[in-house]
């Protein structure tokens, strides 16, 4: 299934059928930036040559190095009071970037027959582009006549994301390469869990921070480069699966309508 054309589809028709809902009445833009930390991942990783795989292994314990996340967020409050009221729908777009320094990292697996401890690996950087959709629950504090649903709003929600993302890596084998470095893309869905804070400053202005969990399915990413080993012509491929899990915390500025 080509989840990026699916899942824009679903995005589209549930955004869509929210912003012609009258019952919904209390819309927002928000815009965030901050700061990501991700888990260390098990890699899956192959390697071939001219098509035939050469290296078979796991990646252990891969550390990937932290990054900033930036993003917006287009969401709509229910009309109404009580529960009803503080539920809420939201859309949001983000980026950020993680990097992963030239190491050496444990691994299991063979190369070509010989069994195989440790791998080396090249610098690598990967970027992802997620467009999520968020239920959200809030709670309203601090209220009186000018903020008659709570000044102070702590809040918190799940959902469902689509996560575009590219790998760019370098070849390990090769003694020349036609090119420094190659990029593999995917798409794959994802879950979000968030919670947070929002104080008015007035009616309409408020400032946010929130944390994020995010987990996807695993990447697929292909990456080939050609070049020579030994003098000898070769074009080397590369196989990387793994997901990507990652902390986000960041702050922002919200304007309700």
């Amino acid at each position: 299934m080509d989840w990026s054309k699916a899942g824009l589809g679903i995005f589209a028709l549930v955004y869509l059928m929210v912003l012609s809902n009258p019952a919904f009445a209390e819309p927002y833009l928000a815009g965030y930036g901050g700061g990501v930390s991700p888990l260390n991942e098990g890699i899956r990783f192959k390697t071939y040559f001219d098509g035939g795989e050469v290296e078979n292994l796991t990646l252990e314990d891969v550390p990937f190095e932290g990054g900033i996340v930036f993003g917006i967020k287009l969401g709509d409050y229910f009309e109404g009071t009580g529960t009803r009221g503080n539920l809420g729908l939201e859309m949001e777009f983000s980026h950020f970037d993680l990097d992963l320094e030239g190491q050496t990292v444990g691994a299991s697996g063979a190369f070509v027959n010989s069994t195989v401890t440790t791998r080396e690996i090249r610098a690598s950087e990967l970027t992802v582009n997620s467009l999520g959709l968020n239920v959200l629950y809030r709670l309203h504090l601090a209220g009186g006549e000018r903020f008659p649903r709570g000044r102070l709003q702590p809040y918190f929600g799940v959902g469902l994301g689509l996560f575009f993302a590219s790998l760019e890596s370098g070849p390990t084998f090769l003694d020349q390469a036609s090119v420094l470095k190659d990029t593999g893309s995917d798409s794959q869905l994802g879950l979000q869990a968030m919670a947070g804070a929002r104080f008015f400053l007035t009616t309409h202005l408020a400032f946010f921070g929130e944390y994020k969990f995010v987990q996807t399915r695993d990447f697929d990413f292909h990456l080939s480069n050609s070049g020579t080993v030994s003098g000898t012509p070769v074009t080397e491929a590369t196989e990387w699966e793994f997901p990507v899990r990652v902390h986000q915390l960041y702050g922002g500025i919200a304007y309700h309508f």
